[in-house]
């Protein structure tokens, strides 16, 4: 079975940390699919920038040294009344 587990740690309401273990996709080793590191910070109350670090576990290790990854999110209109909070993006 597959399944990512997640922690993340936000600072002064601005900046934000992870940390991803994602399980399977080995099927010898056992150690999983990856580890992911991530960093972000919201920049404006509409924008968002963010690098994250994927470091390869499975047999795919032996040809990947990992893989970096950009996030960008831009949200589009303007906030009206009360702000809800979405775990997902924070």
């Amino acid at each position: 079975f597959d399944a990512d587990l997640n922690a993340s740690f936000i600072f002064s309401k601005k900046y934000i940390a992870g940390l991803t273990y994602r399980l399977g996709g080995s099927t010898q080793t056992g150690a999983g699919e990856s580890f992911d590191l991530m960093l972000g910070a919201q920049i404006t109350n509409h924008m968002f920038f963010g690098l994250s670090y994927d470091i390869t576990l499975s047999e795919i290790k032996d040809y990947s040294n990992g893989s970096v990854e950009g996030i960008v999110r831009y949200c589009i209109g303007k906030s009206e009344g009360e702000e809800i909070v979405n775990p997902r993006f924070f």
